[in-house]
């Protein structure tokens, strides 16, 4: 289960087809779904105008399965986490957020499903943005979006 979740660092050659963004957020819906029915507490809106994105689907849910993996595990559940997705342009942008639960019993991250989710955005000619400010973490993730005809 642990290979699942990285990427290796040889350069890897991803087969991009055209996929309608709605399936992603489909995905992602699942995930905050699951994580709600755990009793997390998280607020979502995931917009999406009919855009299509060029995507290995099943590595961008790799991506996603890290993310919510990571805020599952590390998120304080009694604080609301938040999940956001909008077009800007010609880019998506998602934006996550929680607060760290400070735990003596949890293990310390090592970052590399962060890592992992880094190389697959930057494989997907996007961007990831990782800020942690006092117990607050948030990473924003753009990727660039088609136009549906």
């Amino acid at each position: 289960m642990f290979e699942y979740f990285l990427v290796f660092e040889k350069e890897e050659s991803l087969n991009l087809e055209l996929q309608p963004l709605s399936d992603l957020l489909n995905y992602i819906r699942e995930n905050i779904e699951f994580m709600q029915q755990d009793d997390m507490n998280i607020t979502y809106t995931l917009e999406d105008e009919h855009y299509q994105i060029a995507c290995n689907i099943e590595m961008l849910q790799r991506a996603m399965d890290n993310l919510f993996s990571n805020m599952h595990k590390y998120a304080g559940h009694s604080a609301t986490a938040i999940v956001h997705g909008i077009c800007e342009g010609n880019q998506y942008q998602l934006y996550m957020s929680n607060q760290i639960c400070i735990d003596d019993e949890k293990v310390e991250s090592n970052r590399i499903g962060l890592k992992s989710v880094e190389k697959i955005i930057m494989m997907h000619n996007g961007t990831v943005n990782i800020d942690v400010k006092g117990n607050t973490f948030t990473v924003v993730l753009e990727l660039p979006l088609v136009i549906a005809e």
